[in-house]
């Protein structure tokens, strides 16, 4: 992964969340679209071994953001919706 990923997907899922509540399914296209270089679907997961779930590593990354911006208060997930919103 390129540096300055974190930085990166922090502001992409703050802009995108700002426009309106995501799931992370949309979030993920969001980055995917604005950010490709940074979302190599053919660098798998490390955890694989652990979750048995293949998975492309920049998703595994970007759920560990928004769990970071969660802890920061920036960002909420709606548990009955599966929603991600912004704390206003």
């Amino acid at each position: 992964m390129k540096p300055g990923w974190e930085k990166l997907f922090k502001a992409e899922i703050l802009k995108a969340l700002r426009k309106g509540p995501k799931t992370t399914p949309q979030i993920y296209r969001i980055l995917k679209r604005n950010c490709p270089e940074y979302c190599n679907n053919n660098e798998k997961c490390t955890h694989f071994k652990l979750t048995g779930v293949c998975q492309p590593e920049w998703q595994h990354r970007m759920r560990g953001v928004q769990h970071k911006m969660q802890e920061e208060f920036l960002i909420y997930l709606d548990k009955g919706t599966h929603i991600w919103k912004t704390v206003e």
